[in-house]
């Protein structure tokens, strides 16, 4: 099942004897994009809280009644450690997190890999570029972005700007960023089209830039998305045919 984040956020999260919450954003890894975590709203108020909720333990999304099973009791997500409300994770909190909910933490052997890659001074799909007369760079202390961080990123093709990140298309059999929604609309009007994160050359952080590997006329010839319509297996055959990219299901 495919669905955008905007879609997703609202959905209820169940825990085996109450409910949790809403969901407001997801954590992905900039290295892969895989989810994460689910960043929840436990309420309003002064008893606010916002939670941080491992992929390991979510069921799958009910679209109809917008619900997410969750395999946890409501006791221990509200004595889950909590980052506060800002929805970022240092490292060391992500790990904390994953020891408290029984899941082994992030190896040493994934940081070691992260700061090997920092010095080869290469621009790598998910970070800006470095300098390779540098020494190479200790590991980020975190690789967690959201996809509420992200929205709203400028959009460079391979030849000029093409708009902007205006959602992210989350596959929740597998908890993967699968596309990114590319608002064309200052190109081409009521135009958007997807992208896939395969299809990303660099994304820069600071400036807040998302560069792809695409030209700008192939994008802005992509089959057209519509935001309300669900996503088939046709329009993904036609959408990787046209800019001639393997189907990430074979």
């Amino acid at each position: 099942m495919l669905l955008r984040m905007g879609r997703l956020s609202g959905f209820r999260l169940q825990a085996e004897d109450a409910g949790i919450g809403t969901v407001r954003d997801l954590l992905f890894s900039d290295e892969d994009w895989h989810v994460r975590f689910l960043v929840v709203d436990t309420g309003g108020g002064e008893e606010a809280r916002r939670v941080m909720i491992p992929k390991e333990k979510l069921g799958e999304p009910d679209e109809e009644s917008e619900t997410i099973p969750v395999d946890l009791t409501r006791e221990e997500v509200d004595l889950a450690p909590h980052p506060g409300l800002d929805g970022r994770l240092t490292r060391a909190q992500e790990n904390k997190l994953r020891k408290y909910y029984g899941l082994a933490p992030y190896g040493a052997a994934e940081r070691r890999k992260g700061a090997a890659g920092a010095g080869e001074g290469r621009r790598g799909p998910l970070g800006d570029a470095l300098d390779p007369a540098r020494p190479p760079l200790k590991a980020p202390e975190s690789h967690l972005r959201g996809c509420r961080e992200i929205a709203g990123y400028d959009l460079q093709a391979v030849d000029g700007p093409i708009g902007r990140l205006e959602d992210c298309v989350i596959d929740v059999e597998n908890w993967t960023v699968r596309y990114l929604v590319a608002d064309v609309r200052a190109m081409i009007p009521e135009r958007r089209v997807l992208v896939a994160p395969g299809w990303v050359d660099e994304i820069g952080w600071t400036k807040k830039t998302i560069r792809l590997d695409l030209p700008q006329e192939a994008i802005e010839d992509g089959p057209l998305y519509e935001m309300d319509q669900p996503l088939t297996p046709e329009y993904e055959e036609r959408l990787t045919e046209h800019y001639s990219h393997a189907r990430y299901w074979k």
